[in-house]
Formats: C-alpha cells, sequence, structure tokens
C-alpha cells in the first residue's frame, strides 16, 4: 500500500534507512531506489500496514544455475551462475567427509575449482561460500567424483575387429566410434596412415548428434584419436555431414581433419554448409564436463566449414603445432589455460 516501507537488512542485522520509492505501480509491484555500491548481503525487509516481512532471497547475493556434474581427483569443475566473487570457496559435502577449496573467478557467471587429489569417489553437495555469504541451489547442486582409472592400451581401429576402411571410398565412422567406445574415458585410438570417411550414423548416438548432422559424437568420454602422422592419416568429413566430430571431448593428434570434398562431388545436407569440423554448443560442454582436449600436430583444411574448432566453456585446452588452412578457431566462450 501507500505506507509501504522498505529497508535493507543485513547479514549482521543492521537494517538501513527506507529506501527511496520510485514507483508505486500496484498493490503487487513496487520501484524502490537501492543505495550503491552495495557492499554485503541483504534481505529486503517489508513493512505495510498489515504487517512485516522479510524475502527469502538474499539481495546481491550470488545465483548457483548450474555445476559440473562430474570429474575426478586432481581435475577441474566448474559453476555457473551470476555475481560470483574474487576469493571464493568451495565446500563439497556428504555424509562422511568435507573438503573445502578457493574457487577461480574466471567471469561473474562463472567459477572453476580444483578437485582435491585424495578425494573419495562418491556424490558431493556443491557449496558456494564468499565474503557476503554461503549458497546453494533450491535444488541441490551435486557433483560426483568418478576414479582415475589406470592407463590403457591403445585400441587400434584400423586393425580387427574394427577395420576402419583407410581407403575414403567406404564409411569408417561406424568402426572409428566403436574404438572410441571400447577405449574408454582416457584412453586412446589409433589410426594407420590412409583417409578415413566419416558420415552420420543411420543410428546416431544421441539425438544431438542426430540434429547436427554429426559423424563423430561420444558423449562422455575423454579420448585422443592419433594418427601415422598429420601427412599421412586423414579424418574426412563427407557430404552428409554437417559436423565432422561434435559434443565431445575427442582430442587429436598427428592426422589432417579435412572437409574437402572430390572433384565433381556435392553437399548433401540440409542447411548447404558444414558448420565446422570439430565444435560443441555451450549445453553439450555443460552437460559433458568438457575439459582436458589437446589438439596436437593437427592439420584442419576448412573449404566447406566457417570454422575449423568452436569451442564453447571447454577448459585446459592445448592447441601446439597445429596448420590451419581455412575457417576459423573460435573460442565464443571464456576458456581457462588455452
Amino acid at each position: 500500500n501507500n505506507g509501504t516501507v522498505v529497508r535493507l537488512l543485513a547479514n549482521s542485522n543492521e537494517l538501513s534507512d527506507p529506501l527511496e520509492v520510485m514507483q508505486h505501480v500496484d498493490d503487487s509491484l513496487l520501484l524502490v531506489k537501492t543505495p550503491a555500491p552495495l557492499t554485503s548481503l541483504y534481505h529486503l525487509q517489508v513493512d505495510t500496514s498489515g504487517g512485516r516481512c522479510v524475502s527469502k532471497n538474499s539481495l546481491n547475493g550470488a545465483e548457483i544455475h548450474w555445476g559440473s556434474p562430474f570429474a575426478k581427483p586432481g581435475g577441474l569443475a566448474a559453476l555457473y551462475g551470476r555475481r560470483f566473487k574474487e576469493n571464493a570457496r568451495i565446500s563439497l559435502m556428504n555424509d562422511m567427509h568435507v573438503f573445502h577449496m578457493g574457487a577461480f573467478k574466471e567471469s561473474s557467471t562463472r567459477v572453476t575449482y580444483l578437485i582435491p587429489p585424495g578425494i573419495p569417489s562418491g556424490t558431493f553437495q556443491v557449496v558456494y561460500n564468499d565474503s557476503w555469504g554461503s549458497y546453494s541451489n533450491d535444488t541441490m547442486i551435486s557433483l560426483e567424483i568418478r576414479p582415475n582409472s589406470e592407463p590403457k592400451k591403445p585400441v587400434n581401429a584400423s586393425a580387427p575387429p574394427y577395420s576402419a576402411d583407410g581407403t575414403g571410398k567406404r564409411d569408417a565412422t561406424q568402426a572409428i566410434s566403436s574404438a572410441l567406445v571400447d577405449a574408454g574415458d582416457g584412453g586412446v585410438v589409433v589410426l594407420s596412415a590412409g583417409t578415413y570417411l566419416l558420415n552420420p550414423l543411420p543410428t546416431p548416438n544421441s539425438s544431438a548428434c542426430a540434429s547436427m548432422a554429426a559423424a563423430l559424437c561420444v558423449p562422455h568420454t575423454r579420448v585422443l584419436i592419433r594418427g601415422a602422422g598429420r601427412d599421412s592419416t586423414i579424418l574426412l568429413q563427407g557430404n552428409r555431414a554437417e559436423v565432422a566430430i561434435w559434443g565431445s571431448s575427442i582430442s587429436l593428434a598427428n592426422l589432417t581433419l579435412s572437409d574437402a570434398l572430390r572433384p565433381g562431388q556435392v553437399t548433401n545436407i540440409s542447411k548447404g554448409y558444414a558448420p565446422a569440423l570439430w565444435s560443441m554448443d555451450t549445453w553439450s560442454a555443460w552437460e559433458y564436463n568438457v575439459t582436458d582436449l589437446s589438439f596436437t600436430n593437427v592439420h584442419f583444411v576448412a573449404t566447406r566449414a566457417a570454422d575449423a574448432l568452436v569451442l564453447r566453456y571447454a577448459r585446459r585446452v592445448l592447441i601446439k603445432d597445429c596448420l590451419l588452412d581455412g575457417g576459423a578457431i573460435r573460442l565464443s566462450a571464456p576458456l581457462l589455460d588455452v
């Protein structure tokens, strides 16, 4: 009502002077002016002729919208939201353990934190804490800690039982995809010298792969594809693929990734062009916790694609000794340690 008085209530229970009422829109909306700058965490105390109430949500505090779903000891995880601050801390808690660690503010909407090397496997609640208060979401943000795996023997996709075709005449996508799955998280897939044709599978690995007309798309898996040499092993994006590799933690080394069509061949995709050779969107980076990517001694040949390499919110990316032949490397959001 017209006699409403609004004050800021600090964590110390100190009350501000009444805030200036800018506009009394109606009985459900009142616009007030807060002092600047706000240097603490506040709630709104509202006094009306009908009584007093204090806002449940804090004013000017951090908001956590999303977090990395899983990580490994010694690895990185991230929180996404709003109004993150410097020198914050993260707490990981479950019924058995509590771990505290510093948070690195990459922007006001994203912080990353290093998982303690000695943390046990299990599911932990994530709590963000800065000098203004401690926050967790109404819907609990949880982080699954997965154990580090032992070094694995490389999987040779050119040999049986995969026998990926290296002539460039027959599709090699299914054979390489099967090898990627069998290599597992932290594994290596090797390819002999040759040209390996990549087109979307008849039954894609996920709905996202189908919508993007992607060839290689293996979520939740960090795998390195290693060729026999930058000019010896060629991954060739077929004329039915909009993206050769999409939304996955697939690193590349010692090979060429190309979308060059053979003379006289025409593209056969809905958009009429290939948006990228290797790409991901923000959601896939968050959902699959894409991190620790590397591109070493890779020749990117983009004749149809606007971008050779698109990285969105991928973290800890190494690009070394690569040759970019057309297209661009697009960093469309903040990355850490590129």
